[in-house]
């Protein structure tokens, strides 16, 4: 997949990370930037794009789709993680991740997107459809979460076969 990480500044468009045998694209640490437009993520083993502890990411007219675990995950643990969505698709997300240990877990998740541990999100046109359990969840205390202009629906039960809920706060 795509990496940004230690500082790096990235502009991508028109791009396509497809079948990647874990996260389809990575940005990390603080005072990394990474912007794009016209993205496709799809059919990859891990989470569609995983952004943690202090990144800056901007994108527009993105696809996430048929991704493992999360589509979206956005982590700030202590920094100031942020992230700019646009005309955003974020569709049939499917079960398994690694849990804290990182040990791989096939029930694991299948969410559209996950905002935690502070992070702020803000999502302008968006479609979250077909993933499993949440389609969209933000926890913990600072996490800030801002949708405008978007639909959550045909959310499938969870990983274990339970509930499946629109939207988890």
């Amino acid at each position: 997949g795509l990496q940004v990480q230690e500082g790096a500044r990235a502009e991508v468009s028109r791009c396509t990370v497809e079948l990647s045998s874990g996260i389809g694209v990575t940005a990390f640490s603080s005072v990394t930037v990474l912007t794009v437009t016209d993205l496709v993520v799809r059919d990859n083993a891990g989470r569609g794009m995983n952004v943690q502890e202090g990144p800056q990411v901007a994108a527009t007219r993105a696809v996430f789709e048929r991704n493992r675990g999360i589509g979206v995950l956005a982590a700030a643990a202590g920094t100031a993680t942020s992230v700019t969505l646009s005309d955003l698709v974020i569709r049939d997300t499917a079960c398994g991740d690694l849990d804290p240990a990182g040990t791989w877990q096939p029930d694991r998740f299948g969410s559209g997107m996950g905002v935690q541990f502070g992070a702020a999100v803000s999502v302008t046109r968006g479609l979250f459809e077909g993933n499993h359990d949440l389609g969209i969840v933000a926890n913990d205390a600072g996490t800030m979460l801002t949708l405008e202009d978007v639909t959550v629906q045909d959310t499938v039960g969870d990983c274990a076969g339970q509930w499946g809920r629109g939207l988890g706060v």
